[in-house]
C-alpha cells in the first residue's frame, strides 16, 4: 500500500551542490519535500524510509546511480518534478513511483529492479 497521505521525493546519489539545488527550487516552486536515501538506508524498505524510521546500518555496497523515487504525487506534480530534475539538473537519473510492490522491498532491491528493467529498455531499443 503506497502512504496515501506522504508526498515525497527520495533522492539517492547526488551531489551536495545538486541536492542544495533541488531543496532551493522545490522551496519556491512548493514541489513536495525531499528525503535522502544514502547508502546507510539502502538496505531498509522503502515503507520504512517513507515512514521516517531512521534504522541507518551498516553502509551497504550498492551502484552509485541517480535515483529519484516518488511517493504519493499528484500527475501534475510528478511531470513538474521529472521536467525540473531533466532540465536543471541532469537527465541521467532514474525515476520510479513507489508501487504496492515496490514499496516492501529495500531500496537495494528496488535499485537492482530498476538496473534491469533499464538495462532490457535498452536493448529493445537498439
Amino acid at each position: 500500500m503506497v502512504l496515501s497521505n506522504n508526498k515525497l521525493v527520495m533522492l539517492y546519489g547526488f551531489e551536495e551542490n545538486e541536492i542544495e539545488k533541488i531543496n532551493e527550487i522545490s522551496e519556491k516552486h512548493n514541489l513536495p519535500k525531499n528525503k535522502i536515501i544514502d547508502n546507510r538506508l539502502a538496505n531498509m524498505k522503502i515503507e520504512s524510509i517513507i515512514k521516517g524510521i531512521n534504522l541507518a546500518t551498516e553502509n551497504a555496497k550498492i551502484v552509485k546511480e541517480k535515483v529519484v523515487l516518488f511517493n504519493n504525487l499528484e500527475d501534475s506534480e510528478l511531470e513538474s518534478c521529472i521536467k525540473f530534475f531533466k532540465s536543471e539538473i541532469t537527465d541521467n537519473i532514474i525515476f520510479a513511483v513507489v508501487t504496492k510492490t515496490s514499496i516492501n522491498w529495500t531500496f537495494t532491491e528496488l535499485l537492482e529492479h530498476l538496473l534491469e528493467e533499464r538495462k532490457f529498455n535498452n536493448k529493445r531499443r537498439r
